[in-house]
């Protein structure tokens, strides 16, 4: 696995040498940008391998002279985890992300009940348990297998035929309250796993990002993670296709537990044509109906 730290920041054209200079201090390489014709603001997009060379230290010192030097106010930064070949072959479990680059492969919950409470008192995330049905639109999932609403993720009934035949084993399935129009509607259902893996590997992989404050004491807000870590002998006797992990994740408001599915299940979803075999969410085969599933590491 490769990690990659992507930042983008604008500045004035004249400093273009100067940017570049302090990159190459690092042997960072950083291409010249044009100029435009309406402007003269550059923008740089740059990607930095972080390994045993260059790591958050070496970014700190980068931010702060591009900030204190060169008066840079703002850097975009993106974190992304590049697997090999390998990797994809040898995982038993995949992190599903996204099921389509397509504003219709997310929908929006239209009521269900929770019950909230504050998960941490420091940073304010808030834990919230579900008490009723989801309830959304079903018309808007047209013929999408599966739909994201949240951290929940919802399938059609041709969906739910697949995973039938498919055999697959480990979750249970809760019909979901729809809400909006009649016409279009239709049967669909909330994918509840049933079992939960053990805790990641003490070799996980933790990221922070170097122009935000550092991590909160509960270990989650602001902490990005790697593709999940977990030992092999943990592993060994895996018999179901769907799982939540022990830890939780955020989407900046609520803790939530993301959902794995195994390497059969990623492997049908490619032979049956339902998605492109996409490797992350810059992969340029990644379309508006391609699944994003992101392989564990195996230590």
């Amino acid at each position: 696995m490769k990690t990659e730290l992507g930042m983008s920041f604008f500045t004035d054209s004249k400093l273009r040498s100067e940017v570049i200079k302090i990159f190459n201090n690092y042997n960072i390489f950083v291409e010249f940008p044009e100029v435009g014709s309406r402007t003269s603001e550059v923008t740089f997009n740059i990607k930095v391998p972080l390994d045993k060379s260059i790591n958050y230290d070496t970014v700190k010192v980068i931010y702060e002279y591009l900030e204190k030097q060169l008066k840079i106010d703002f850097i975009g930064e993106k974190i992304s985890f590049i697997c090999s070949d390998d990797e994809y072959r040898e995982s038993p479990l995949f992190v599903l992300d996204s099921t389509g680059n397509s504003q219709s492969a997310f929908l929006e919950d239209k009521g269900t009940k929770f019950h909230k409470e504050t998960f941490c008192e420091v940073c304010g995330l808030i834990q919230r348990d579900q008490l009723s049905p989801l309830v959304i639109d079903t018309s808007k999932i047209k013929d999408r297998y599966m739909v994201n609403v949240g951290p929940f993720w919802v399938v059609s009934e041709k969906m739910v035929d697949l995973m039938n035949k498919w055999n697959l084993k480990g979750y249970d399935l809760n019909p979901v309250v729809h809400k909006g129009p009649e016409s279009g509607s239709q049967q669909a259902y909330q994918i509840i796993p049933k079992h939960t893996l053990p805790n990641w590997s003490s070799q996980m992989v933790y990221f922070y990002f170097a122009t935000e404050p550092e991590p909160c004491i509960c270990g989650i807000k602001r902490t990005r993670y790697g593709p999940f870590h977990y030992d092999k002998e943990d592993l060994k006797d895996m018999d179901s296709d769907i799982y939540l992990p022990a830890e939780w994740t955020h989407d900046g408001r609520y803790v939530y537990k993301k959902t794995l599915f195994s390497k059969k299940f990623r492997d049908l979803i490619i032979e049956n044509k339902i998605s492109k075999d996409v490797r992350g969410s810059d992969d340029e085969k990644y379309g508006s109906k391609d699944w994003v599933l992101e392989p564990v590491i195996l230590v």
